[in-house]
């Protein structure tokens, strides 16, 4: 009887701990995971010509992933981008979410786009107000 109850012991201990185990996994792979199922990634290359996206996985793995036709690019305010793999913000050290099954992607959450045309525009509204000071300068030295 007590070998019998010393048994069940040490099945029941045995089955906790793991357990416990497999929730530990669970959780190293959940922060990988963005919150909608997707694996947060490092662009390192966008090759159009063999139709691959090369990227670094936040655990430091590199991955290559075939980009077929039904893979869907998505902006961060959920537009579908038509340029696909051509897409511009598809840049080395670009930030992504991909999700996959397996090796097969299906799809990829693109970034913000810079704000180079912002600044762009600032720049030149500034060019103006330089121009216009130094001709209001210029006026008030010939007076």
């Amino acid at each position: 009887m007590r070998k019998a109850l010393g048994l069940v012991v040490v099945v029941c201990v045995g089955s906790v701990l793991a357990a416990q185990t497999k929730d530990k996994d669970k959780d190293v792979k959940a922060k990988d995971k963005d919150k909608d199922g997707g694996v947060k990634a490092t662009l390192v290359k966008a090759d159009v010509d063999r139709k691959m996206l090369v990227v670094t996985l936040e655990g430091g793995k590199r991955m290559e992933y075939e980009v077929t036709k039904d893979v869907k690019f998505v902006g961060p305010r959920g537009g579908v981008s038509k340029e696909g793999l051509k897409d511009d913000r598809l840049t080395a050290g670009a930030e992504l979410v991909l999700k996959a099954d397996g090796k097969t992607l299906r799809e990829v959450q693109l970034p913000f786009r810079g704000k180079k045309g912002a600044d762009d525009k600032k720049d030149k509204k500034d060019d103006k107000k330089d121009v216009k000071d130094k001709k209001d300068a210029k006026d008030r030295k010939d007076k």
